[in-house]
């Protein structure tokens, strides 16, 4: 849209009153203003408005001499919004767009699976290499994970490690650590554990629950309540992992998600297809028919089979799906981890749940008259 100076109102109600993202450009169509906006027309209204309609002054740059065009791109919900002002900033300002982002990379927690003597560690992106478990919302809550892994294994914790003979560090002398930094044979051991520790990290505990629970009886039995005590403890951190600090964290591979968002209307709904940095979009009615939803798992499932590279832009669509996971309701919307367990019925019943966030209409049950029975 053309911009003839100061928009009066004839001008701005050719200005969509929606949400969306909007470019201001200048007489050669260079970007001058990139930004999101909950109703455009009224974002206009305030930066390009005559004088006498302006607000008072304040220390914003003002635009009305030097922006001849106006572009956007509409959208229906926050996430939305953001995905594509990220993708906009991303090819309009090339050089500097990750300034412009509000959201910061994500967090998780790597493991060099590759390496003779692996520890686990706190990250800003998934690495291509090892083991990586998350996402997490706080640098404190990937050392929390990590602590309560270190707790159930037995895994050393040690900021320095060292090679060669020795009686190890201060854990491996108080009998929680094997000291696989010092001895070379504990280290098919101390492999084995890691191994253990990623399939709890990724959320098989179960197993791993009953084993401590069945080294507790066994060890209170023989009277070795020493151990028997041990094993208790070693239960309850496990089950600190319910906590909902965690509540999104599972492996890498798997950070694929069904969002649901608002869709524009009372009856319609945009489902956002997410597997590790990629995302597709498709709309729904409200509420979805089985066969709708039927469809959305099946091509939910082609889109999240095989690998997929993860490059630069894939890990900011990762940190900005991170981010709108630990977000309020309303912005977050529906968000449901896809996994081949997931069914259409579950699909329904969350986005039911979510109708209020979504802003649709819920359909209306039919009543009964009195006396008579249900149908």
């Amino acid at each position: 849209m053309a911009l003839p100076g100061p928009l009066g109102p004839e001008d701005l109600a050719n200005v969509p009153a929606k949400r969306g993202v909007f470019l201001l450009e200048g007489p050669a169509g260079q970007p001058i203003l990139l930004a999101t906006a909950a109703d455009i027309r009224s974002r206009m209204r305030g930066r390009l408005a005559p004088p006498e309609e302006e607000a008072p002054a304040s220390r914003r740059a003002d635009l009305r001499e030097i922006a001849t065009r106006l572009r956007w791109r509409l959208t229906t919900g926050h996430f939305e919004t953001d995905w594509q002002y990220l993708e906009l900033a991303r090819l309009i300002y090339p050089d500097r767009y990750r300034r412009m982002l509000a959201f910061a990379p994500a967090r998780f927690v790597h493991v060099r699976t590759d390496e003779a003597f692996a520890t686990f560690a706190r990250v800003r992106q998934v690495p291509a290499t090892g083991r990586c478990f998350g996402p997490f919302a706080t640098s404190r809550a990937c050392g929390r994970f990590i602590e309560i892994l270190q707790d159930v294994f037995d895994l050393c914790r040690c900021e320095q490690l060292f090679t060669g003979g020795g009686a190890g560090c201060i854990y491996a002398q108080m009998g929680q650590c094997i000291a696989p930094c010092r001895r070379e044979d504990a280290l098919p051991v101390y492999a084995d554990m890691i191994d253990r520790a990623c399939r709890c990290a990724a959320g098989e505990r179960d197993e791993i629950a009953r084993q401590l629970q069945q080294a507790m009886r066994q060890a209170a039995g023989d009277r070795e309540y020493e151990l028997a005590a041990r094993c208790k403890q070693r239960l309850e951190r496990l089950a600190e992992l319910d906590q909902p600090a965690f509540a999104h964290a599972a492996a890498a591979e798997r950070f694929q998600y069904v969002l649901i968002q608002p869709g524009g209307g009372r009856r319609k709904l945009k489902a956002f297809l997410f597997d590790r940095g990629a995302i597709r979009g498709r709309l729904l009615d409200y509420p979805p028919a089985p066969r709708q939803l039927a469809s959305l798992l099946s091509a939910t499932a082609k889109f999240s089979s095989g690998a997929r590279a993860i490059g630069q832009p894939e890990q900011e669509r990762i940190a900005l799906v991170a981010q709108l996971l630990f977000t309020s309701p309303a912005r977050r919307g529906v968000a449901v981890r896809y996994g081949p367990a997931l069914t259409a019925q579950e699909l329904a019943r969350r986005i039911e749940a979510g109708a209020g966030v979504l802003g649709v209409a819920r359909a209306k049950r039919p009543q009964t008259g009195e006396g008579s029975a249900p149908k």
